[in-house]
């Protein structure tokens, strides 16, 4: 069981947070022309010297941190190549159909309906797809019944994708275990990406679902979550509902992102670089030449108020409760903190947690670790903290 666990890792990694489409033409060369290898015990050795895995994490995690380390390795390096370098391409993604011609290959090579159907081995719930607000959207609902003190309750699930990563079943890999765990009924929301969609295509969409769901549920019973790019527009969309009059919900969970723009790098994106397999002095930096930045955002100007709403103290005074993961290896760890501190400052009921020692989004694919089944009780906690039960929201 545990060798096809750790196989959907790798889909998340790479489907991961936005921010690992930004690494460009020459990162990847970098990448690929770097003396970094990984020795059998998980060890990485780089010219910047050698990181181990984490004596903190339990072993199973060691076992799975291990297993991705040596594919990272061996696919060049970097997981800010992923899924390019999984498909022999040159990282581009300004361009659609270099977008859609990875998309298809790097989907087809992980078969993700073998990979949800083991998937729901684990976890037993069942699954109606249907279209909410003119959006097709999974409702993920526990086997077992839904909880009684989430009977008026629901949640909103983003998924990862690096917004051009797209498939029916990436939308279901993080609702699955969080209906069953957390005894709740869970909305995977199909938004649009790249090359199909454009800011605010799917904060568009994530409204279109919400305002739906807002029939049946108070806002204060609707908590929204989601990992990578799913966390981005988690925090995009609370800025976007503003903007548009809506109310916010009762609580979000901002995991393995931040939302902050315009990505700027911090010291852990720099530390998890030099371990990835890149020359200490050639860790990148994010691109200011527009025409460089993702096919998602191209058009958008940098003064954007919905995607820098992380310097806007008084919109962010109106979010609501903020659940903010992320984890040691992941290398938006930095842009997480910065988000939560802005939180703080702003007067948001914030938390942050970080794993130590685990990699990108690691919750929503190493889904049988004791670290991942604590990150969904940390967030069934949050949630059942912070959410409305009665069904009137009084």
């Amino acid at each position: 069981m545990r060798t096809h666990i750790v196989s959907i890792l790798s889909i998340l990694i790479a489907t991961g947070a936005l921010q690992c489409g930004f690494a460009g033409r020459a990162q990847a060369e970098e990448a690929k022309a770097s003396s970094a290898t990984v020795d059998p015990s998980g060890t990485i050795h780089t010219p910047n010297g050698i990181l181990p895995l984490s004596p903190f994490i339990s072993d199973e995690a060691k076992a799975a941190v291990n297993a991705w380390l040596q594919g990272q390795i061996k696919a060049g390096g970097a997981e800010m190549a992923g899924s390019f370098t999984r498909c022999g391409v040159e990282p581009n993604i300004w361009d659609a159909d270099v977008l859609l011609a990875v998309r298809d290959c790097y989907l087809k090579q992980k078969n993700l309906p073998a990979k949800l159907a083991e998937l729901r081995d684990i976890y037993d719930v069942d699954i109606e797809t249907r279209a909410i607000g003119g959006v097709e959207t999974d409702i993920v609902t526990p086997a077992k019944g839904v909880e009684e003190k989430n009977k008026h309750r629901a949640l909103i699930q983003i998924h990862g994708s690096a917004l051009y990563l797209d498939h029916p079943d990436l939308r279901k890999i993080a609702s699955i275990p969080m209906a069953a765990l957390g005894g709740i009924k869970v909305y995977g929301v199909d938004y649009r990406m790249a090359p199909e969609g454009r800011h605010p295509d799917a904060l568009v969409d994530v409204a279109s679902v919400y305002k739906e769901l807002l029939q049946e549920y108070p806002a204060e019973n609707i908590g929204i979550f989601g990992c990578s790019a799913g966390a981005q527009i988690t925090t995009w969309s609370m800025a976007w509902f503003l903007q548009e009059g809506l109310p916010v919900p009762g609580a979000i969970s901002i995991n393995g992102e931040s939302g902050v723009y315009p990505w700027k790098t911090g010291d852990n994106a720099y530390y998890n670089g030099a371990f990835m397999g890149r020359p200490l002095t050639g860790v990148p930096t994010r691109p200011t030449d527009r025409t460089r930045d993702h096919y998602y955002v191209q058009a958008m100007p940098d003064d954007d108020p919905i995607m820098n709403v992380d310097s806007d103290l008084e919109r962010l005074a109106q979010f609501p409760p903020a659940l903010v993961i992320n984890s040691t290896r992941d290398s938006t760890m930095s842009s997480a903190i910065y988000l939560h501190r802005q939180l703080r400052r702003a007067g948001v009921d914030a938390e942050l947690q970080i794993w130590e020692g685990m990699p990108h989004c690691f919750y929503a694919s190493m889904l049988d670790l004791p670290e991942t089944r604590e990150v969904y009780r940390e967030m069934e906690a949050f949630f059942d903290k912070h959410l409305g039960m009665d069904p009137r929201g009084e």
